[in-house]
């Protein structure tokens, strides 16, 4: 990003007249301006909420929704998916605002430069934004489109200019996109099956372009050496080898290397059919630019706006964004350039209006990269005020940690001096922790991990949906203990234990499905790092603690492991996370009513609730007027204690293909059985009579539940929702219960399941048309000009801003 110093605002219209003679004469002068778009906060009255309707899949969130926004007097507009081409992520689409005259105000609607598909990275011809430009051309709303129409004028090797279109750009993301997965599918094969196999790494996508079919001979080279050895790798080793050869080839077809010296200092690209060479250093600078404007740092999730504080009389923007430094260029040409998370034409946009301040965070740490994934905006009291929440993935280890202390001491065991010295709890026999005085139930009852992990076709690049490494570490232990190094064949002629019945398998395929459920002790023991550190509380002390300690109140948001916390601050680019738990920040706000996803976390009795909750509140340092406010009076009159209604959705377990082994099969959730086996930990203690009682037939008289009785009784597929009359409280909801107490909203948890299996919540699936509250606030003119990274603000340990400053 650099300020352009021509001023558009501003300008001076001039009428002259021309006589016969050429003589000119001026008849009128003005001076005009331009009105600045301000972005709605999410404050302003809300008059309509919009969501995608994908039948079954997010059938949970929309009906929760819709009972959220009925409370709230708001229309739920719900877009079939057939007119998105699936594309639910609403939120990411555009963003709303208005724009003051001397005549009044008009909203505007900034359509913003996105071409996925949910989270799809190939390009697509139809997705939202059919749905932005069709249903928003309409009177008295402006839809501001310019971001689309955008061209780069770059010169090829021979000097000559090319312009290339926004649109055009995205398939030079789709070639670079498509040779990262190459290489990824084939570090994954050799991993798998050949020992010692060194990690391909390459400084740029220009230089893993050139070394990649070297690394695919090679490869191609040990496995014929392995099938020698072992004839039963062949088919599995083949098949897997062939899926990235074919990656390769359309690589190589769309991005040609010249021969001879050539191919060593320019590469052909094809755009839009036209075959297009640059050299190494415009090729290098065009494939980051073309990343760059396409993405998702530009989506609307990254975009936040407060209401009027101090200083800021419209309010202030809080987007995500980093800058970064490269090396580019090679030798003597060799020169540092700087480039920006968020597109550069996207913060000139928002940077010109110049009403509304903008404040930036580093949301680069995160796969998806948004600001909604840490930091909401909510009302405070039913008056003007406001406050920022902020992610504190430290306070939802204080909690996990209390929980396992007070369990453990309920059983009359101590718990581990520290996570290094933790040992994988349970085993193989017992996952439960419903033992002793102060039992806590598994996370994420009733939900499924999801892989879709298409078989590669030349060409084709398929979004990947995968369970989280956390998952994986507990798959790994329970699933297989030797980390298998040995064929395919060989580890799959083990016998799967049917107790827990968890494993993964990683070869692409047809969409498998693994149980979620997972205990406290088993995920402070999987989130740790590699070095047996804990992954969150390097999270929190790398990129969490310091802006939240200035923006906003504390409330738990658990992140997936990562590889190294150590090294997390320094290696943001390559070990990035998201949240395992659904994230609570991602939330909606209609009308001092909030929306919140609800967290699945562990549930436990009201006095261990309580107390639980309270220490943990402590250890991560929330004010004490909320640390009042739990209580088992406030569970009462938020009826947290049931019946608690969790939607759950019928599947089978995940089959082994392409191996097909009929019993091989990990845990589903299908019968009345699978069912009762999934909510026992509901009941501590309970005979196998009570179980069915309360967890089946307590369920007859919720339509399309649970058919037929005994044995032969079974779950339809279906989602649909379970009355559980438990009388436990979700820890996590308790926490967030006694903020909305505090801030005077109303909260509403909404199932999120379908969102959070990729990436996102209830604040990115849907979006919200605001009516402006301008006669309470100044005209746009009114208000002085503020210059971007005019002012920069370095947070310091101990330093605090209060809310609304």
């Amino acid at each position: 990003y650099r300020p352009e110093s021509r001023e558009e605002r501003d300008f001076t219209l001039t009428l002259v007249r021309i006589n016969g003679a050429g003589t000119t004469r001026r008849e009128d002068q003005g001076h005009f301006s331009v009105a600045s778009v301000i972005l709605d906060d999410r404050l302003s009255p809300a008059r309509r909420i919009y969501i995608v309707d994908k039948g079954e899949d997010n059938k949970a969130t929309r009906e929760d929704v819709d009972t959220a926004a009925r409370a709230a007097r708001v229309i739920m507009i719900a877009s079939l998916a057939s007119q998105s081409g699936g594309d639910t992520w609403f939120q990411d689409q555009f963003q709303h605002g208005y724009m003051e005259g001397a005549d009044g105000i008009r909203e505007i609607i900034l359509h913003l430069p996105r071409l996925k598909s949910d989270s799809a990275i190939s390009t697509v011809s139809i997705n939202l934004g059919n749905v932005v430009e069709g249903h928003f051309r309409a009177q008295n709303i402006a839809l501001y489109r310019d971001m689309w129409d955008r061209v780069i004028v770059v010169r090829d090797a021979s000097g000559r200019a090319a312009r290339i279109g926004f649109r055009s750009l995205r398939v030079m993301v789709n070639q670079i996109a498509q040779l990262s997965r190459a290489a990824e599918l084939i570090d994954k094969i050799a991993a798998s099956r050949l020992r010692n196999w060194q990690p391909i790494h390459q400084p740029d996508w220009l230089q893993l372009r050139r070394a990649l079919p070297g690394h695919v001979s090679t490869l191609d080279r040990a496995l014929r050496q392995a099938v020698s050895e072992d004839k039963q790798t062949s088919d599995s080793a083949s098949d897997a080898l062939t899926g990235a050869r074919s990656l390769l080839q359309a690589v190589e077809r769309s991005l040609v290397l010249p021969q001879g010296a050539a191919g060593r200092r320019s590469i052909t690209v094809t755009i839009d059919r036209a075959a297009m060479t640059f050299t190494d250093e415009i090729a290098l600078k065009l494939g980051l630019r073309a990343e760059q404007m396409h993405g998702g740092a530009n989506y609307g999730g990254n975009i936040e706006s407060t209401p009027p504080v101090q200083g800021a009389r419209l309010g202030k923007i809080i987007i995500g964004n980093a800058t970064f430094s490269r090396r580019m260029g090679e030798g003597e040409a060799e020169r540092e350039e700087q480039w920006e998370f968020m597109d550069p034409d996207l913060l000139n946009l928002l940077a010109k209006q110049k009403k509304q301040p903008i404040v930036e965070v580093d949301t680069s740490w995160l796969q998806v990269g948004h600001i909604d994934e840490i930091i909401s905006v909510v009302p405070h009291g039913r008056g003007p005020n406001f406050t920022l929440l902020h992610a504190s993935s430290k306070a939802a280890l204080a909690i996990l940690r209390q929980a396992e202390v007070r369990h453990l001491a309920g059983r009359r065991q101590t718990p581990p001096a520290s996570d290094a010295a933790r040992q994988l709890p349970a085993g193989r026999a017992d996952r439960l922790m419903e033992a002793g005085s102060a039992p806590v139930t598994r996370m994420l009852r009733g939900k499924f991990w999801l892989q879709h992990q298409a078989r590669p076709t030349p060409g084709n690049i398929q979004d990947v949906v995968a369970p989280p490494g956390t998952y994986l570490q507990i798959a790994g232990v329970y699933g297989d203990r030797q980390r298998r190094r040995d064929t395919i064949s060989q580890a799959f002629r083990r016998t799967i234990p049917p107790q827990p019945g968890i494993g993964y398998f990683a070869a692409p395929g047809h969409d498998r499905k693994y149980p979620a459920d997972i205990t406290v002790s088993e995920m402070l023991w999987a989130e740790r790092d590699d070095t047996g550190a804990s992954s969150n509380d390097a999270i929190d002390t790398s990129v969490l603690s310091a802006s939240r300690t200035v923006l906003g109140r504390a409330f738990p948001v658990l992140f997936d492991r990562v590889v190294s916390g150590s090294g997390f601050a320094a290696g943001v680019m390559r070990d990035k996370t998201t949240a395992v738990l659904p994230d609570m920040a991602n939330m909606q706000v209609l009308n001092g009513h909030i929306l919140v996803p609800r967290p699945q976390g562990p549930r436990m009795r009201p006095g261990d609730a309580v107390a639980v909750v309270q220490a943990a509140m402590i250890d991560a340092g929330m004010p004490s007027q909320v640390i009042t406010r739990v209580s088992t009076r406030l569970i009462g009159a938020h009826r947290l204690a049931g019946p608690y209604r969790v939607w759950v959705q019928g599947f089978h377990g995940a089959e082994l293909e392409p191996w097909g082994a009929a019993g091989l099969s990990f845990r589903g959730l299908h019968s009345d059985a699978e069912l009762i086996e999934m909510f026992r930990d509901s009941f501590p203690g309970a005979s196998d009579a009570r179980l069915r009682r309360e967890i089946v037939s307590r369920n007859r008289d919720v339509s399309g539940t649970i058919s037929g009785s005994g044995r032969g009784g079974h779950m339809v597929s279906d989602a649909m929702q379970v009355r559980l009359h438990d009388r436990m409280v979700d820890l996590f909801e308790l926490w967030m219960v006694a903020i909305a107490a505090e801030l005077g909203v109303t909260i509403h948890f909404v199932d999120t399941w379908f969102y959070h299996l990729r990436d996102g919540q209830v604040h990115c699936g849907t979006n919200v048309l605001r009516t402006t509250a301008h006669g309470s606030r100044p005209a746009a003119w009114d208000v002085a000009d503020t210059i971007f990274r005019g002012r920069n603000i370095q947070f310091q340990e101990g330093e605090r801003v209060e809310a609304g400053s």
